[in-house]
């Protein structure tokens, strides 16, 4: 749309505008006409990761001496939303790698990075593996233990719902390496798994409602053995870099989700403008010319606060307890309005917009999905709610 690439222009740089309209031609060309079978199949989208690869954009966050482009926040945002305006299963594995990238910007060491960067760059396999059976959002309930042996953790306990699992080469896994914290956030660690690591394994592959073509599996350690060399940051210092990582990923989410929106609307646009009823067009009715400006407005809206997010972000690398909110306030408001724009396009098209033959019922099967990643919106609520009253 033109008024779209207007609001674009306004904010992003000429390099930035530049990587935007490359992605955005990109998913027209390649992500689009197979959005729908990587759905239908739920397999892995090898090819497609390939062409991220080829273009850099698993390289967006990886700093320029190890490889990478050296990109912020915003050029992670520009990604994610042009990709998930064509597959938000696609975009998944950008935010996969995005992961990996950061865990080893905040945490890791010299030898981490000149080993895994490289890798990652390649493929973007990485998964990120926090949630279990009895912890969800409290991660106070982690059980997952690992203890220490020498120079090696011994690792036990399950791990559940973790995207990219069994796909994945690396695993950034939140373990408890103090027995006695047991109940709180303290003592909680990030290891770098390998997979084939000696006791790793995956467990049962989820069958899910949309967000097809990406597996989600459980994890499963018993007395897996992993180096002490893989600990990411000091040990203890788990929640710490849970905290810097979701502000990135969580306003990540938010872009992705405004990609969908965005994605969901112009097809309904498009087909509205076509279709006529009553001896004119959908598109002439004021019902639907009053809904398409709320929409758009509120998809304009979610858009400003994940960029003056990414801004901050970039202008600061220090990741403040505002930051933290307004990632909160970003990826409740954004997924919401997913929600939203994603059903209403299928109730504009009516019967057509429920069936396969559109995008627009996967777009809105995938937008569930997102009100639940990277902490529910219930509670970025409570986050938020506890910044303000506190």
């Amino acid at each position: 749309m033109e008024n779209d690439e207007i609001v674009m222009k306004m904010l992003f740089s000429e390099d930035q505008e530049r990587m935007r309209t490359s992605i955005e031609r990109m998913v027209q060309k390649e992500v689009v006409p197979r959005a729908a079978e990587i759905d239908e199949k739920d397999e892995v989208p090898k090819e497609i990761l390939r062409i991220f690869s080829e273009m850099g954009i698993f390289s967006i966050l990886v700093p320029e001496e190890y490889g990478g482009l050296g990109g912020g926040l915003t050029e992670l945002c520009i990604a994610m939303e042009e990709v998930a305006k064509g597959s938000v299963s696609c975009a998944s594995y950008i935010l996969d790698q995005a992961f990996g990238a950061l865990a080893l910007r905040f945490a890791g060491s010299k030898v981490q990075k000149e080993k895994y960067y490289s890798k990652i760059m390649t493929d973007g396999n990485v998964a990120f593996a926090m949630t279990e059976p009895q912890a969800g959002s409290d991660l106070g309930g982690i059980r997952t233990k690992a203890e220490r042996k020498g120079d090696y953790y011994l690792v036990n306990g399950r791990k559940c719902f973790i995207t990219n699992g069994g796909y994945a080469d690396y695993y950034i896994t939140l373990v408890r390496t103090d027995p006695d914290s047991v109940g709180t956030t303290k003592g909680l660690s990030f290891l770098w798994i390998e997979k084939g690591t000696e006791g790793f394994s995956c467990g049962k592959k989820e069958r899910k409602m949309g967000y097809r073509g990406v597996p989600v599996t459980e994890l499963i350690f018993e007395d897996a053995r992993v180096p002490v060399s893989q600990l990411l940051g000091e040990e203890g210092e788990g929640m710490k870099l849970a905290k810097g990582l979701l502000a990135y990923t969580r306003t990540g989410v938010a872009a992705w989700a405004i990609g969908n929106a965005q994605g969901a609307l112009e097809n309904a646009i498009n087909y509205i403008k076509e279709r006529s009823q009553f001896g004119k067009m959908i598109s002439e009715f004021q019902a639907i010319r009053f809904l398409i400006a709320e929409l758009y407005t509120k998809i304009e809206l979610a858009r400003s606060l994940i960029y003056r997010i990414a801004s901050m972000v970039d202008q600061n690398i220090n990741i403040t307890d505002e930051v933290v909110t307004l990632a909160s306030m970003s990826k409740w408001y954004a997924t919401d309005v997913a929600m939203e724009v994603t059903t209403q396009a299928v109730q504009m098209m009516g019967g057509y917009g429920y069936t396969k033959e559109f995008p627009v019922e996967r777009m809105m099967r995938d937008a569930k999905a997102l009100q639940i990643f990277e902490g529910t919106n219930e509670i970025q609520k409570i986050i938020i709610a506890n910044a303000i009253l506190r």
